[in-house]
């Protein structure tokens, strides 16, 4: 595995960004359980309603990739 180009040296330390999903061993990131200095952040969730709070309300597209092919 590599950095900027240069492989990973096996006895530095690295820091990662993921989600808690993932950070917890989820998806087959079990090294992850292994890590140090854990620091949690908000839940995806909890960020997702912060945005809509802050953000104004948006009218969704209509799709019009589907269609009711349905024979009447």
């Amino acid at each position: 595995m590599t950095v900027n180009g240069k492989r990973m040296a096996e006895d530095a330390s690295y820091s990662v960004a993921a989600n808690a999903f993932l950070a917890s061993g989820g998806g087959g990131y079990q090294p992850f359980i292994e890590g140090t200095d854990r620091v949690d952040g908000p839940e995806d969730l909890e960020m997702l309603e912060a945005w809509f709070a802050r953000s104004a309300m948006v009218e969704p597209p209509i799709p019009d990739r589907a269609r009711d092919m349905t024979p009447r």
